[in-house]
């Protein structure tokens, strides 16, 4: 559950809340793909919990681009029955050529090595994202599977070409759950091996 909500914490810019220890493990698919697989659609199946570590976050504030404020402060006047009047140019063209906001929660290993950037809300609010225990990397399920042990999470907002680090990092656990076949040296060679592999897979 949520810790509670106190003024001190509402007030900050962004926050992330205490992260359970998440279960690491291969994923198995006995009957195929699919959620039902071959058993048709009168066979009951529920969805499985989100594969990953689960964070989650909060904005006290949405990111708005500079045509989003001045809409927005145009529809504040016209509420009033202020004139809103038609901005120039110049302002337009730079409006038109802005990047958007972005929010990126960053998951580094013990040693504060990038591991993955995550896409973020940039909606005020509660928000949850889910990190599949990959490094970064090309592809749909991206780079190799990291190996159990302590990672951190921060998060970063993009904005006018400027990085602002909103809060600070936040330690979780990554546990293993029927991967005893393995000792930690092999899996921290088998890694470093995985990783040289797709770097040699990039250059190529």
């Amino acid at each position: 559950p949520l810790r509670e909500m106190t003024t001190e914490s509402l007030e900050e810019p962004a926050e992330i809340f205490p992260i359970k220890p998440a279960p690491m493990y291969l994923l198995r698919r006995p009957m195929a793909g699919g959620s039902k697989a071959y058993q048709g659609a009168g066979f009951y199946t529920a969805d499985n919990p989100a594969f990953g570590a689960t964070i989650t976050y909060r904005l006290k504030d949405s990111l708005r681009t500079d045509k989003q404020e001045r809409q927005r402060e145009e529809a504040s006047r016209a509420k009033k029955g202020n004139d809103t009047p038609y901005p120039d140019w110049d302002k337009l063209k730079a409006e038109d050529r802005a990047e958007s906001p972005a929010v990126y929660l960053t998951i580094r290993d013990e040693k504060e090595n990038l591991v993955a950037r995550l896409p973020a809300s940039t909606s005020a609010g509660l928000h949850r994202a889910t990190w599949n225990f990959r490094y970064a990397g090309a592809g749909r399920r991206g780079g190799p599977m990291a190996v159990p042990g302590t990672y951190t999470v921060d998060l970063i907002k993009i904005d006018n070409n400027e990085i602002e680090t909103l809060l600070e990092p936040v330690a979780f656990e990554c546990v293993p759950m029927g991967m005893a076949e393995m000792t930690a040296k092999q899996r921290s060679e088998t890694l470093a091996f995985q990783r040289e592999t797709a770097e040699l897979q990039r250059v190529m």
